[in-house]
């Protein structure tokens, strides 16, 4: 496994973008979000700050 920004949000639930997604690439991760009913299929998953208007 490898994990270059830690495990802590993998354990906690959180999805946050890296830092280009964070900048650049914001509607990519939102639309996959979407798409793929992500909240549906785990609801205790939580969603940083610039996703959380999904």
């Amino acid at each position: 496994m490898m994990a270059p920004f830690g495990l802590e949000d993998l354990f906690s639930m959180t999805v946050r973008p890296t830092p280009t997604f964070a900048s650049e690439k914001l509607a990519i991760i939102k639309k996959r979000v979407w798409e793929k009913r992500w909240l549906e299929r785990w609801p205790r998953l939580r969603l940083t700050a610039g996703l959380k208007d999904l």
